[in-house]
């Protein structure tokens, strides 16, 4: 076994060559997740298996990263497939769900609780009444289903039944919120050490906002201690706080964020870990405006500086330029001694081959 601290900008990184790759086999291409992706390949004039094979093996040259394929008529059975693609080392990381002979049984190998859209809430319920795979599920009663678990539930029995109900998103959605947070390399128990932390935090989300040309209307700011330590006071808690208008400026959102800490903050606790979310997301230059406060100018030096700091920290890297309040130090850091290098994102630290 080998253990690895995260390193969250090498799967950043590692994710988009891979969905940039995938990109290239199909224009319908939609990112689900930062490991998982949809491709569309309806009407290709080749063996869907054998096009998946090459799918794979050119995925593996170009990243590295091995990747295992689902096939199926609905995005639910193609999710399936891919699972169990995974556990058969004789499928060679491929799985067409359409063109196998025992579709039943390939079910009946899936718990409800695995099943895309079947939460653990949903799985407790229909194991009570003695539904306890996904095959099982798929030859529920659709008047049962919709009763029980709504619209959604329905979708997901018919497209377990071949029934396409969700489409592909080639478009993502508008982001609802941008969150940033970390837990500690050490205990926090001051607050001058969790005001640091929240500075970066902060700044991060709010690059994230910058980055996708948007501003935030609520701040919301939470705190909590390592619930896995037994004998210690646990304690965690968090607070929203609205902004006075919509923004993308670090300073101000941050003036925000510091308001809502002092107000959940609490003396005598360990804090494991702390985070940020930007909430009420609207696109920049269209946001709704208050019919109770002037009309809002937007600050044209002030977005000339976030501009300016954005562009440093891009072009010579991360907090190349930062707020005061971020800290210098920052001994809460998380440690990530056990980290791999940044391959793929730091000139230092580019792999080394000598032959």
């Amino acid at each position: 076994m080998a253990v690895f601290s995260s390193n969250y900008t090498l799967y950043g990184d590692l994710s988009a060559r891979v969905m940039k790759t995938l990109a290239t086999f199909t224009p319908s291409l939609e990112v689900y997740s930062i490991d998982e992706a949809f491709l569309d390949l309806t009407g290709m004039p080749y063996d869907v298996v054998a096009y998946s094979q090459h799918i794979r093996k050119t995925v593996r040259r170009w990243t590295g990263i091995p990747v295992a394929i689902g096939l199926g008529p609905t995005k639910t059975l193609a999710k399936v497939a891919n699972k169990l693609s995974k556990k058969n080392s004789d499928l060679d990381g491929v799985l067409d769900f359409g063109a196998t002979p025992d579709s039943d049984g390939l079910l009946e190998q899936v718990p409800v609780g695995d099943v895309w859209g079947i939460g653990r809430r949903y799985a407790a319920m229909l194991e009570r009444y003695g539904v306890v795979n996904a095959r099982q599920f798929r030859d529920l009663p659709r008047d049962f289903v919709k009763r029980k678990m709504t619209v959604g539930g329905l979708h997901t029995l018919l497209e377990l039944q071949g029934i396409p109900c969700i489409d592909l998103e080639s478009i993502a959605p508008a982001k609802k919120s941008v969150t940033a947070s970390r837990s500690f390399g050490q205990p926090v128990t001051r607050i001058e050490e969790m005001r640091e932390a929240l500075a970066v935090y902060t700044s991060r989300a709010a690059e994230r906002l910058r980055k996708a040309r948007m501003v935030a209307n609520g701040v919301t700011v939470w705190v909590q201690t390592n619930t896995f330590i037994e004998g210690e006071p646990q304690y965690a808690n968090s607070a929203f706080g609205a902004l006075p208008g919509a923004s993308a400026h670090t300073s101000e959102i941050l003036q925000v964020a510091m308001q809502v800490l002092e107000r959940i903050f609490r003396k005598g606790y360990r804090y494991k870990k702390a985070g940020v979310m930007l909430s009420g997301l609207e696109p920049i230059g269209c946001h709704q405006l208050s019919l109770l406060s002037p009309v809002p100018t937007s600050d044209p030096k002030a977005e000339r500086l976030m501009g300016v700091m954005d562009q440093a920290n891009a072009r010579w890297g991360r907090d190349t330029i930062r707020l005061a309040a971020c800290g210098i130090k920052q001994d809460w850091k998380m440690k990530q001694a056990a980290r791999s290098p940044h391959y793929t994102t730091s000139w230092e630290e580019l792999p080394e081959v000598k032959a």
